[in-house]
């Protein structure tokens, strides 16, 4: 019986933790793992799934200017984090910049950040 109710309450444990993007490691190549449309109580807005250093995963909220954009996942992506940087009115904003992980595999090799027609 205990096994049955571990099995259930596993469900509770599998969910990506979510970071802010302050909490990024400037400058480093975080792995693109997935990417979602969700809808929040302020409209619509992109989620990325990442890969950090110690290969755990975790979710990000783009800015809004992402909203629009779609990204391509035949392609294996990355996020870099450049920090804050200052727009000419005053107000700060998170330098992203997205990046494609160069593979020197066969096309036929396995690739964990490829995930299909997802």
């Amino acid at each position: 019986m205990e096994g049955y109710l571990e099995t259930l309450n596993s469900a509770n444990r599998e969910f990506n933790k979510n970071k802010k993007l302050n909490e990024l490691v400037i400058n480093y190549n975080y792995p693109l793992i997935a990417i979602k449309s969700v809808k929040t109580k302020y409209g619509q807005s992109k989620v990325v799934t990442l890969q950090d250093q110690d290969t755990s995963l975790f979710d990000i909220f783009l800015p809004p200017r992402f909203n629009d954009k779609e990204f391509n996942m035949n392609y294996p992506h990355y996020l870099v984090f450049r920090g804050k940087k200052q727009m000419r009115n005053g107000q700060e904003f998170n330098d992203l910049e997205f990046g494609l992980l160069e593979t020197k595999s066969p096309k036929n090799k396995f690739n964990p950040l490829h995930r299909g027609n997802q």
